[in-house]
C-alpha cells in the first residue's frame, strides 16, 4: 500500500515538472520561437582581404559533365 502511494507521488511530481518545463515562455524558454533572432543580430563590417594574399589554385577534381 505504501509503495503505491510513493509511485503516485513520483508520477504526479514528474508530470508537474514536465508541464512546467513545456510552459516556459519568453526569450529564455526552451520552446521559444527563434524565427526572428536574426533581427537582433549584430552587424559587422565586411571582411578586408589582404592584397598580398595569394589565391589557391583550383583543380577540376569534380568536373561537371556536359548535359
Amino acid at each position: 500500500m505504501q509503495m503505491k502511494n510513493m509511485i503516485n507521488i513520483v508520477v504526479v511530481g514528474l508530470t508537474m515538472t514536465m508541464l512546467m518545463g513545456c510552459s516556459m515562455k519568453g526569450k529564455q524558454g526552451w520552446l521559444r520561437d527563434r524565427s526572428e533572432d536574426y533581427v537582433e543580430a549584430k552587424s559587422y563590417p565586411a571582411i578586408q582581404i589582404p592584397k598580398d594574399l595569394q589565391v589557391g589554385s583550383f583543380s577540376e577534381e569534380y568536373q561537371i559533365p556536359e548535359v
